[in-house]
């Protein structure tokens, strides 16, 4: 049986972020253009709400530039990071003192930034917003959706490190797979080995296990760490 790890208490804001890091997602860059300031944060928390309106919702931490300006422009861009802008999720995720000098970027309708290489840029009206503890939900109508390469790969974020994705094939349940014992012939789908033993077989499968690459550890955050997860 596989062991489990003990349980921790959601009261302890370490528990609870390191608990909540087993869930892998996707990364995005919010960004917003108030008057002729430029903001933008790096946003974990994003999904799709609705088809019917086309809706999406973005978490952002209460009291950040990024929320007050969107709350004054009323209307935000959501730029979906692919594998390869690590270091744009790095950017906007920690503190810079100029995060948009010499940063390449082009404007929406609203003016607000699309940043290029990304698998998608969706302009959006903020319709609503809820206040969620330390941070405010906003819901957003998705007014134009700017995909980017067809081919382009995502970047993910998984137990404080980022990752890609990898090819995996489908498997039954463990209990429905045959036991096999030492010596036995391999089904197809295995591959026997021969073991160091006379007229010992080792099974080995060949599915791959891995589900996620993860790619090297961000750097050490410090105090500022929980600011660029968007918690």
């Amino acid at each position: 049986m596989r062991s489990t790890a003990a349980e921790g208490d959601p009261a302890d804001p370490r528990a609870f972020r390191s608990a909540l890091g087993r869930f892998a997602s996707g990364l995005t860059v919010v960004t917003c253009r108030d008057g002729e300031r430029l903001h933008g944060m790096t946003c974990q928390s994003f999904a799709s709400v609705s088809l019917d309106p086309p809706l999406v919702s973005v978490c952002l931490r209460s009291g950040s530039p990024t929320l007050s300006a969107v709350e004054r422009a009323g209307s935000f861009c959501v730029n979906v990071l692919a594998e390869d802008q690590q270091w744009l999720s790095d950017r906007f995720g920690r503190p810079h003192p100029d995060r948009w000098n010499g940063l390449a970027w082009s404007a929406n309708p609203s003016g607000h930034p699309v940043l290029p290489g990304c698998l998608l840029s969706l302009d959006c009206t903020l319709s609503a917003r809820v206040g969620a503890g330390d941070h405010v939900i906003l819901l957003g109508g998705v007014d134009r959706l700017r995909p980017g390469d067809p081919a382009g790969r995502p970047l993910l974020y998984f137990g404080g490190g980022y990752g890609g994705l990898l090819p995996v094939r489908r498997r039954s349940p463990p209990e429905a797979r045959p036991r096999r014992t030492l010596g036995s012939a391999p089904s197809p789908g295995y591959l026997g080995v021969p073991g160091r033993l006379p007229g010992v077989t080792t099974i080995r499968s060949r599915t791959p296990e891995p589900v996620l690459d993860r790619g090297p550890a961000p750097q050490p955050r410090g105090r500022n760490r929980r600011e660029w997860t968007c918690w």
